[in-house]
């Protein structure tokens, strides 16, 4: 019998506060990636999140359907998005990014 069967088995991923190999699995977040707890420090992590938002392809798509005259009702319905999710995209366009500014 495995000496470790009631015990919680250690990982290979390091605690992302004290550097401690001393983790395990605790459960994944909602986009469904692994979770894990340090045994030394109790800190909970997830050691390589994933990137929530919407990808540039998608942006980029809105953006030319609002730039064509659709509403926003029909670009959340093509494009499965929510409204949220489209306003921000306009707003991104209206408010250039701030860049290094030069000084005359």
């Amino acid at each position: 019998m495995d000496h470790l069967s009631n015990e919680q088995k250690l990982s290979n991923t390091a605690c992302t506060r004290c550097a401690s190999q001393q983790c395990v699995r605790f459960g994944s977040n909602r986009g469904g990636t692994q979770r894990y707890i340090c045994k030394d420090c109790g800190r909970t992590f997830t050691p390589d999140p994933a990137r929530r938002g919407i990808s540039e392809e998608r942006a980029e798509q809105i953006k030319t359907l609002i730039a064509n005259g659709h509403p926003i009702t029909k670009v959340t319905r093509l494009l499965k998005v929510s409204p949220k999710t489209v306003y921000k995209v306009i707003r991104s366009v209206e408010q250039p990014k701030v860049s290094d500014q030069q000084e005359d």
